[in-house]
């Protein structure tokens, strides 16, 4: 019986998919957000589970077996209504006509007259609907252990201190450490928090666990953020202020390391911190920008310590971290350096990345730890979603050509991107398939000049509408690490800060954050072509091979998916030009 693993982030946000096909060595991931454009989508992932079924379609031909996991040991008893999807997805074309293709509109649909059933009930309908070839069968798998598998199996380190951590998995728990060796994963600790952290009066409602990420995220939302969501505008304000000690040290006394090596936090002393944030009328009684930088480095202080206690009890001397708090770059930085950059971040380190995991888990119940899993380390870069042809594009192309100006002429793709890039434009790339995971990587991404800081403030304020002082992330050829950012390690996942090389600031001001460091992805050639090649042409004509790359969207939107996405994007955001699948776009003249 061949066999087809389906891992499933089903509830709550950040739902995704992820198939592994072992036969054929194959893998492809997709959140749902990229299908409808809303952010963190939460809806069912039917139409995720769908696109990717007709993606992999040929490797699917030979399968008969279908292994569906689910990124959640506890919701498997969550009731619903069975056709809460078809709801949601009419609801969605109401509001926003057209904004979830034809092939997610659950065409399978579970018309029940409101009957109820459980998540696991529902999961199996929908999977067995769109797989009916196929012996569908159903685990459930916890959800920091799908997290913990997401980093470990597909990371290139095999002998780790393994650590997750977000703002809640099954049953209060928001992070498990384990000993990564030979393919197994050891149970060394557990963090639970039953209690819970509350704000009736800031900017509505809000409630999340006394946990790590739950902390972050309480003062995410008090700083007029989206929780689950807006952390990396907490992070990069955060450079702009300076912690206030009283705060901070209070802080410090909330939290402890357990005799079972747990991480534990004190609801009861946190609290008046807390409130102290507060004022009696429900404002803030500190600026803001010092109250990110308190939050961000009690959360550095905290990891960073329990990561070295972990580290010091298990002999471990490497890291492989996932969960949604390793979306900090700058708490990776720090916890790289514990390990002298032995460090591995799950590049889908937030929870659609434990659908991947959660595929691997299922491979792993069925070979065995330590069996034969070692080839998705080869997956070595996150180019698991959708991709479309070239006649695809064109068709797409056509149904706009009144907007555009297309030229499909172009022999010197990378030239020409460089080129215009060098002289100040700014422009869009899409190629092959998209990237799994919240960091554009040169497939799905907008591309401009480091060395000019005008272009990053163009992005910021005019193409995609966020605050001034977010950074833009650069793509640096790895043959520069030494010479740049010489005290990184070859991360090519941009899930890491690193400082810029002193001396060289002044020449790259758009690639360097206020607090002296960039977010980089480091690319070698075997990593992403086109990309290379371009940064290859960027160090000719300026001396640098650096280039800012941001995510292909705009605010408010998720990451482009499809020809049309693209095409929509790049003309409301008002870039100069558009590169996709190797044709040249340019608005049309007035």
């Amino acid at each position: 019986m061949v066999t087809a693993y389906l891992g499933v982030k089903f509830d709550g946000h950040d739902t995704a998919a992820f198939l592994l096909i072992p036969h054929v060595r194959q893998a492809y991931g997709l959140s749902t957000e990229r299908i409808t454009r809303v952010k963190h989508d939460r809806l069912f992932p039917v139409c995720a589970i769908e696109r990717i079924a007709q993606q992999a379609a040929g490797a699917l031909s030979s399968v008969d077996r279908i292994c569906c996991a689910n990124a959640f040991l506890s919701h498997r008893t969550r009731i619903y209504a069975l056709d809460k999807y078809e709801q949601d997805v009419e609801m969605r074309r109401v509001a926003r006509p057209g904004g979830v293709p034809a092939n997610g509109t659950g065409a399978h649909a579970l018309r029940t007259h409101g009957d109820l059933g459980t998540l696991h009930e529902i999961m199996l309908r929908h999977v067995r609907q769109i797989f009916p070839r196929a012996k569908v069968s159903l685990r459930h798998f916890d959800h920091e252990y799908c997290h913990a598998r997401s980093t470990y199996d597909f990371g290139p380190i095999d002998e780790a201190l393994v650590l997750t951590m977000d703002g809640a998995g099954d049953d209060g728990v928001f992070s498990r450490a384990y000993v990564g060796s030979g393919g197994y994963l050891t149970p060394v600790a557990a963090s639970c928090s039953p209690a819970r952290l509350s704000e009736p009066r800031h900017g509505g409602p809000f409630d999340a666990p006394c946990s790590l990420g739950g902390i972050y995220a309480y003062f995410t939302h008090i700083l007029g953020f989206l929780p689950n969501s807006e952390e990396g505008k907490l992070e990069a304000l955060a450079a702009t202020g300076r912690p206030i000690a009283l705060l901070y040290e209070s802080m410090m006394r909330a939290w402890r390391i357990g005799a079972d090596l747990s991480l534990q936090v004190d609801v009861e002393q946190l609290m008046p911190s807390i409130s102290a944030c507060m004022g009696p009328d429900g404002t803030l009684a500190e600026a803001r920008a010092d109250l990110a930088a308190t939050v961000q480095l009690f959360l550095e202080d905290v990891l960073v310590t329990y990561a070295r206690r972990l580290l010091q009890e298990t002999g471990s001397r490497a890291l492989c971290l996932s969960g949604g708090v390793f979306a900090n770059v700058l708490l990776n930085m720090r916890m790289a350096d514990l390990v002298g950059g032995r460090m591995y971040v799950a590049p889908a380190m937030g929870d659609e990345g434990s659908a991947q995991g959660a595929a691997s888990a299922s491979l792993t119940a069925d070979v065995g730890e330590g069996g034969d899993t070692a080839w998705l380390r080869d997956l070595s870069m996150p180019y698991f979603g959708t991709s479309y042809c070239r006649a695809e594009v064109v068709a797409a192309l056509q149904c706009r050509r009144a907007s555009l100006q297309v030229d499909d002429t172009i022999e010197d793709v990378p030239n020409a991107i460089a080129q215009r890039v060098q002289t100040g434009e700014i422009g869009a790339l899409f190629q092959g398939r998209m990237e799994f995971g919240p960091r554009a990587l040169g497939n799905r991404s907008i591309l401009a000049n480091a060395s000019d800081i005008r272009v990053k403030d163009r992005i910021n304020t005019k193409i995609k509408c966020r605050p001034s002082f977010q950074p833009v992330c650069p793509a640096v050829l790895r043959s520069e690490l030494q010479r740049l950012f010489p005290t990184a390690y070859p991360n090519p996942h941009m899930s890491c800060a690193f400082p810029l090389a002193r001396e060289h600031r002044a020449a790259l001001p758009g690639a360097v954050h206020l607090d002296g460091t960039s977010r980089v992805q480091f690319v070698g050639q075997e990593d992403n072509a086109l990309l290379f090649a371009i940064l290859q042409r960027m160090r000719v004509m300026t001396g640098y091979g650096v280039i800012l790359n941001t995510s292909f969207n705009i605010h408010g939107k998720a990451i482009v998916e499809s020809p049309d996405d693209a095409i929509d994007d790049f003309l409301e955001s008002g870039m100069d030009f558009l590169v996709i699948e190797g044709i040249l776009v340019r608005p049309a003249l007035p």
